[in-house]
């Protein structure tokens, strides 16, 4: 509170003059808008009633507020930060994107290089290759052909050539850190998405008895790229 005057100086005079005068940067949206949002806390995005249950449906977020509403619909666009609601502001990783923000123009291009996620993909016509991912996910969601069902969907997207055999992914799910079930999928459709080429897993009539939290987990190849979710089950009041 101390430096409320001082911040709400800064705010009221805009970007420094390096940024809003740069010639060399680009991207910089007219509104001056630029978003921090939570990720990787779970936040209850629903609730429904079933089966005798109550099925707390849970989504990446800031523990508040989930990814996807924080960044208006956007998550690619926004810089994201690790820690609950409340902790956001004292949080050094968000605190090091506002410093990104402000000085961006002034960083070259190696300030951004950094490992790019690669997965092993098959071919037809010649050996096995390493290719960049663009993302990877899985969701976990009621099956209502069977009580107590549920199913779990992935997506393996990255420029995959037109030979290429999309890896068979390892699909585990815990009950409370227990493992309920670990199995081989492979994947079910590939499709085209512009210049990306979507590699989609399913698998159904997964049982899953009790209450509590329930973790998946799907991983794509011998050694990853690896995607996540979670639900929490808990019996009808």
């Amino acid at each position: 509170m101390k430096a409320a005057a001082k911040l709400r100086k800064i705010v009221e005079g805009g970007f420094p003059k390096h940024i809003r005068n740069a010639t060399t940067c680009t991207g910089l949206p007219a509104e001056g808008l630029f978003i921090v949002a939570g990720d990787r806390n779970g936040t209850r995005q629903s609730v429904t009633i079933g089966t005798g249950k109550m099925l707390y449906v849970e989504r990446r977020g800031d523990g508040t507020v989930t990814l996807r509403s924080a960044t208006f619909g956007n998550p690619g666009g926004g810089f994201l930060s690790f820690m609950p609601h409340m902790s956001i502001f004292n949080d050094e990783n968000a605190q090091a994107k506002l410093e990104t923000i402000l000085f961006r123009c002034e960083m070259g291009f190696n300030d951004f290089n950094g490992n790019v996620p690669t997965v092993e993909v098959g071919r037809q016509l010649g050996i096995s290759a390493r290719f960049p991912i663009e993302f990877v996910s899985v969701e976990l969601v009621e099956d209502n052909s069977v009580p107590d069902g549920f199913a779990a969907t992935g997506i393996l997207s990255l420029a995959a050539p037109d030979d290429a055999v999309a890896p068979v992914a390892l699909l585990s799910v815990k009950l409370n850190g227990a493992e309920i079930k670990r199995t081989e999928i492979r994947s079910t459709a590939r499709r085209l998405d512009g210049s990306m080429t979507r590699f989609e897993y399913a698998v159904g009539s997964i049982k899953i008895e009790g209450e509590g939290r329930v973790d998946v987990e799907l991983t794509f190849g011998n050694s990853g790229p690896t995607a996540t979710d979670h639900i929490t089950l808990l019996a009808k009041p």
